[in-house]
C-alpha cells in the first residue's frame, strides 16, 4: 500500500513537472535573444541527467549490497529536497499574456492549436509513439539480459549506457547547426540498427553493445523537442509539451503493458525484435512528413 501512494505521489509531481522545462528553457532562451543556442543550452543541461543516472547506478549497487533496499529509498528521498531549494532560485520568464487566463482557457486553447495545426499534431504523435517505445524498452529490456548474464552485471551495463547517453548530450552540441530533421532520422536509424545488431548476436555481450544505442540519444531527444518548439505557441508552450507529456505517459503504460503480456506468450528478444522495426517505421514516417527545418 505505502509503494503504491508513493507511486501515486511521484506521478502526480510528473505530471505537474511536465512540459515546463523546455517550455522554460526555450522562453528564457528567446528573451535574451539566444534562441539559436536553445537546443546547445538543452543538451548540456539534459547531460546531467543520465550522469545524475551514472552516479545513482554505482550508489544503489553499493547500498543494496552492503545495506537494505529500504535504505536505498530513504536516501532516493534527498535530492528531492535539494531540488526544491534549486527550483526556488529560478527566475519564472515573463508572460506573454496582457491578463492571466484560467487553466481551462489554455487548455481549451492548447487542443484547438492541437486541432488545427496538422503538423504539430503528427509531430507530437510521433514524439509520444517514439517516446513511449524507448521508454518501455528499456524497463522490459532487464528480463531479456537476465537470460545472458547474471543478475549484477545487468548493473554494469546500466552504467555503461548512461555513460554512453551522457556522452551523447555533448555529440549533440556539435551538430546545432545541422538539418534538425535528417539529424533527428538519422540518430533514430542510427540508434535502431545498433539494437537490432545486439538482438541477433544473442549472447553475453549483447547487453553492452545495445548500451551504445544511447550515442544517439542525445541527438534524438534534443533534435524532437527544439523542432516540437518551434511549432508551439506563445505563452502556452509548457500547456501543450504537457498534453503530449499527458498521453506519452499513457501510451508508456499502454506498451509496457503489452510487452509484458506478449512475453508470456512469445520470447523477450522477438517482442524486442519488433520494436525495432517499430522505431524504424518511426524514422521512415518522420522523413516523409516533414520539411528541412533549421533553428531560426
Amino acid at each position: 500500500m505505502l509503494l503504491l501512494i508513493g507511486s501515486s505521489f511521484w506521478d502526480v509531481g510528473l505530471a505537474f513537472k511536465s512540459g515546463t522545462e523546455c517550455a522554460m528553457i526555450y522562453e528564457t532562451c528567446q528573451q535574451i535573444r539566444k534562441r539559436k543556442l536553445f537546443m546547445e543550452i538543452l543538451a548540456k543541461i539534459s547531460s546531467f541527467y543520465q550522469l545524475g543516472a551514472l552516479i545513482a547506478a554505482f550508489i544503489a549497487t553499493f547500498v543494496t549490497y552492503y545495506f537494505s533496499l529500504q535504505t536505498l529509498v530513504w536516501i532516493a528521498t534527498l535530492p528531492s529536497f535539494f531540488n526544491i531549494f534549486v527550483i526556488a532560485l529560478m527566475v519564472n520568464p515573463r508572460s506573454y499574456f496582457k491578463k492571466r487566463i484560467s487553466p481551462q482557457k489554455q487548455l481549451k486553447k492548447s487542443v484547438y492549436i492541437f486541432i488545427k495545426n496538422r503538423t504539430l499534431r503528427h509531430y507530437a504523435i510521433l514524439q509520444i509513439l517514439n517516446d513511449a517505445l524507448a521508454n518501455s524498452v528499456f524497463r522490459f529490456e532487464a528480463s531479456y539480459y537476465e537470460k545472458l548474464i547474471p543478475i549484477y552485471f545487468i548493473n554494469i551495463a546500466r552504467a555503461l549506457q548512461h555513460t554512453t547517453g551522457w556522452i551523447s548530450y555533448y555529440i549533440a552540441t556539435l551538430f546545432t547547426k545541422n538539418n534538425l530533421l535528417k539529424l533527428l532520422c538519422f540518430s533514430t536509424f542510427g540508434s535502431s540498427l545498433i539494437r537490432f545488431i545486439s538482438l541477433i548476436i544473442n549472447n553475453s555481450i549483447t547487453p553492452f553493445i545495445a548500451s551504445m544505442q544511447n550515442l544517439f540519444y542525445g541527438t534524438v531527444t534534443t533534435s524532437s523537442s527544439t523542432l516540437l518548439q518551434k511549432e508551439y505557441n506563445k505563452g502556452l508552450r509548457a500547456t501543450l509539451d504537457s498534453i503530449v507529456g499527458f498521453f506519452g505517459g499513457i501510451t508508456t503504460s499502454l506498451i509496457g503493458f503489452l510487452l509484458g503480456f506478449a512475453a508470456d506468450i512469445f520470447s523477450p528478444r522477438i517482442l524486442l525484435l519488433v520494436t525495432v522495426f517499430c522505431s524504424l517505421g518511426i524514422a521512415l514516417v518522420y522523413n516523409r512528413l516533414f520539411k528541412p527545418v533549421r533553428i531560426n
